[in-house]
């Protein structure tokens, strides 16, 4: 039996044996507004023992709104996994300019080749309606975290108020195990 691609072929058959496909570990459709002011969980979810391993992944794709910043205003999103942040991605009013906007967050979390090493890839998408342009960051983090028990994978998120912005609200969410 060769594998190539993470295929299998048997020899007998020109039919591959899908060796693994993502599944969904969670979904969530219910709106979380944090409030004006402090960090505010916005997803977040077990993720079962051993089910990183030393190759394992997930990635969370988060999608929601945000009444663009005024005056000294900030958003942090902070992408956690157990006690452990690995990214922090702060967003000033001149990222978000004003108005209501979509964005949209995936965080792919992975084994890095052992059970206590896991690599973070946060990127976040928010459209800048003033300036027509879209503001996009990727950042990447590392965790030491023992996954052979459940871990918390976590999302917050933090907003300094200074005039009632920025107020941001995740819509939807999807986490898959791959």
């Amino acid at each position: 039996m060769s594998r190539r691609l993470g295929l299998s072929y048997t020899g007998v058959s020109a039919r591959p044996n899908i060796a693994s496909a993502a599944r969904i570990l969670n979904r969530t459709a219910t709106n979380i507004s944090p409030p004006a002011t402090g960090e505010t969980t916005i997803y977040t979810f077990s993720i079962p023992a051993n089910a990183l391993g030393t190759v394992g992944s997930c990635r969370l794709k988060l999608y929601g709104t945000i009444d663009g910043a005024a005056n000294a205003d900030t958003w942090t999103l902070r992408f956690k996994y157990g006690a452990t942040t690995l990214i922090t991605l702060v967003y000033t009013n001149s990222d978000l300019n004003t108005g209501n906007v979509p964005f949209i967050l995936h965080y792919d979390l992975m084994a890095d080749g052992a059970t206590n090493s896991q690599l973070g890839f946060a990127k976040v998408t928010v459209e800048a309606p003033v300036t027509a342009s879209v503001e996009t960051r990727l950042e990447r983090g590392t965790a030491a975290i023992d996954s052979t028990t459940a871990q918390t994978l976590l999302v917050s998120s933090e907003t300094t108020n200074v005039t009632a912005n920025p107020i941001p609200v995740m819509e939807y969410a999807a986490l898959e195990l791959l």
